[in-house]
């Protein structure tokens, strides 16, 4: 009677673990040990406006709003956050718009020219927090056209707010979030 018993489990237990089903597939890449975390890098890329960009995986994507234009990132722990997002610049007065309105929110501390727009550092009235970001334009034939003909341009914007007291830890995110923004 043991032995037949023994017999069933052996042939319930091997049906069991042959018939496993389809396997989760784990893609590894590489990781960076920032302090006591570690940290992947997630790729996002805005459709609308063909942009792309990576952000660190301890950040949690927010939902991205129904026109399309961007969307923000938040890491609550630490209350800093990441924002993408473009938009067609209808008027054609390129980014000197958008440098006058940081006057209003921002204390500025850096503001340097690169590549067809600036990377600005300062910090925010209201709350005292780091303020980085990269701002730049670029023209966009399927964005339609000027009244001179011209293609109409998008700018983009990557903002990167986060507490002063976390300054370390995310300036090493910050270059890599740059690095790869295209």
């Amino acid at each position: 009677m043991r032995l037949a018993i023994f017999v069933l489990l052996l042939a319930i237990i091997g049906c069991k673990s042959e018939n496993k089903g389809p396997q989760e597939v784990i893609e590894s890449k590489p990781l960076e040990i920032s302090g006591n975390e570690i940290i992947n890098y997630i790729t996002y890329c805005n459709d609308r406006f063909d942009v792309c960009m990576i952000y660190p995986s301890n950040f949690s994507a927010q939902l991205e709003p129904a026109n399309g234009d961007g969307r923000t990132f938040r890491n609550e722990i630490d209350s800093a956050e990441i924002v993408l997002y473009g938009f067609i610049d209808q008027t054609n007065q390129g980014l000197q718009p958008q440098l006058d309105l940081y006057k209003e929110f921002l204390e500025i501390e850096n503001q340097n020219k690169i590549d067809n727009g600036y990377e600005i550092l300062g910090k925010d009235l209201e709350t005292g927090f780091i303020h980085k970001e990269r701002i730049f334009i670029k023209p966009d034939t399927t964005a339609g056209k000027y009244t001179d003909g011209t293609p109409m341009n998008i700018i983009y914007s990557l903002q990167f707010t986060y507490p002063q007291e976390k300054d370390k830890k995310y300036k090493k995110y910050w270059s890599k979030m740059i690095e790869k923004l295209n």
